[in-house]
């Protein structure tokens, strides 16, 4: 690397809606990347579209040009699906996501111009000399999305983990970008429960209380300071380290007891 920043990923093309293609794409959708997947299999590609749906934010824009080609198809086809891709996107950084091989390598050492363009190995990988030295600007980025799908395919923690990646990688987020993202989502799921507290949704004043001993998060809210405290709904705490009894010391891995007042996000 020169120093210099890499160029952000906004659009991205996907050949393959199968599971690691739509796993992909609902990934970088997921982060506001503009995605565009196909495939030849038409009700799989139907499948993925419905998928991508709740995540797309420019439902019907055409692209013809993307800054990252990603090649998910199976095997056997990965070679005439990125000799066709490369005829219609020659100046985008193409990846694939196969395991197998050694037909790409042979196939991309007959175009030039393609492996200039193309992702995942270095000069003498494998045994197959003429790649480029180094990897394009892009290429740690392409091959962390690749990686990161293989765990979103089976973990929840997989997802956020690869989100988080994703997000630092584009620099991060704020609190009015986090909020634009989820804000319909959350109050999709929070404005019913309130209104049955008979809170209004965003209240004026939110509570949590914390018991470790029946590992419970309680959320309680309130119109405005003249008002009770209203509970609005509870949720269960998954892991936590320690036991009952207060935080004495850096590293005792006890959960810290008392009130504490969020001043600011």
């Amino acid at each position: 690397m020169n120093g210099q920043a890499s160029p952000q990923i906004q659009s991205v093309k996907i050949v393959g809606a199968g599971l690691i293609g739509t796993s992909i794409a609902l990934a970088l959708a997921h982060q506001g990347v503009f995605v565009s997947i196909d495939d030849a299999d038409k009700k799989a590609l139907a499948l993925a579209k419905d998928l991508l749906a709740p995540y797309l934010k420019a439902e019907g824009k055409e692209s013809t040009e993307f800054d990252l080609v990603i090649i998910a198809t199976p095997p056997a086809s990965v070679v005439s699906a990125l000799r066709a891709e490369f005829a219609k996107n020659s100046k985008s950084i193409f990846i694939d996501v196969s395991s197998v091989k050694t037909n790409l390598i042979q196939e991309i050492k007959t175009l030039p111009a393609l492996a200039e363009q193309f992702v995942g190995a270095c000069q003498g990988t494998a045994g197959f000399p003429g790649f480029s030295s180094a990897l394009h600007p892009q290429g740690t980025l392409a091959l962390l999305l690749a990686a990161s799908a293989m765990v979103i395919l089976h973990t929840e923690q997989g997802f956020a983990i690869a989100s988080y990646a994703w997000a630092k990688l584009r620099g991060g987020y704020n609190v009015d970008d986090r909020i634009r993202m989820h804000a319909t989502d959350v109050e999709g799921r929070l404005k019913p429960k309130f209104d049955a507290a008979g809170v209004s949704y965003p209240p004026a004043e939110l509570a949590y209380i914390t018991l470790k001993d029946k590992a419970q998060l309680e959320v309680y809210a309130r119109n405005d300071r003249l008002e009770d405290w209203r509970h609005v709904l509870t949720y269960p705490i998954l892991g936590m380290s320690g036991t009952t009894g207060p935080k004495l010391r850096e590293g005792d891995m006890q959960v810290p007891e008392g009130i504490y007042r969020a001043d600011f996000l």
